[in-house]
């Protein structure tokens, strides 16, 4: 089953009203559109369907199918301007999660092109192995399953087969594979505890900085330190140039230039 998500729509936050989420599944298209409703804490769906006129021209008629209430306590998570619905697992408070539960987000990315891959194949077998289902099952099951499992929650009773992973010092989403069998992180998901998105090259880290960070102290910072040393690669770039400016009251503004490359790809085959 496809996994349950909803989008804001537009940018009017909590001033949005019927009309914003209609006129924005109206330039969607035909077919199913949901939206996270702010001011009424719903996911709202819409279903628009297109017809031909008698005169030429097309007709575009929308229909409110259904809203979904999101409780103040659901697993609501965020990210660049959309919603999704997950199940999401704690591993800080697993205690049988061995080395996992002191993982940090950065470790998805070091070592860069295996990483995730193998944490995603953990993660499947740590879940069948707990027993925790990628569907929320019934209320009453819930009820059971969350009373005793620490450091897991379902936020509603939407199936679902994405897994919200909350690390030590940041989080990032996971989805399950076509098999059922391991997860794969979902690109450009991972944020580190400040917020900042974990970039997975050191071009995104170019473009997407200058970064905030509290001191050198931050764990943050420390991660985006590892992941320089993770993605210079000594016999093809020059080192890249990380400066770090005083913002204030002893946080730091960050921003990366990358190193010229000094040898190209070699040729595919």
């Amino acid at each position: 089953m496809p996994v349950s998500s909803a989008t804001r729509a537009a940018d009017c936050g909590s001033a949005c009203r019927s009309q914003h989420f209609q006129q924005r599944a109206i330039t969607q298209g035909p077919g199913t559109h949901s939206y996270y409703d702010e001011t009424s804490a719903s996911v709202r769906t819409f279903v628009v369907t297109r017809s031909a006129r008698d005169g030429g021209g097309a007709r575009y008629d929308i229909a409110e199918i259904a809203a979904t209430p999101v409780p103040v306590d659901d697993d609501l998570f965020r990210s660049s301007g959309g919603a999704f619905m997950v199940a999401q697992l704690a591993l800080p408070a697993r205690t049988d999660a061995g080395t996992h539960s002191d993982m940090s987000a950065f470790d998805l990315f070091v070592p860069i092109r295996t990483a995730s891959n193998t944490f995603g194949i953990w993660l499947g077998k740590y879940l069948k192995e707990a027993g925790l289902p990628v569907a929320v099952p019934s209320p009453p099951e819930l009820a059971a399953l969350q009373s005793v499992q620490r450091g897991v929650r379902y936020g509603s009773t939407l199936d679902r087969r994405m897994l919200r992973v909350v690390f030590k010092d940041g989080e990032a989403l996971f989805a399950l594979s076509i098999d059922d069998v391991d997860y794969r992180y979902v690109d450009n998901s991972a944020r580190d505890i400040d917020g900042h998105r974990i970039p997975a090259s050191l071009e995104q880290m170019r473009d997407e900085g200058p970064y905030t960070f509290s001191g050198r102290a931050s764990s943050s910072w420390r991660g985006f330190e590892r992941l320089l040393a993770e993605y210079y690669v000594p016999q093809r770039d020059e080192p890249p140039q990380w400066r770090c400016d005083d913002a204030g009251d002893g946080g730091l503004r960050c921003a990366v230039t990358p190193g010229k490359r000094l040898r190209s790809p070699a040729p595919a085959e």
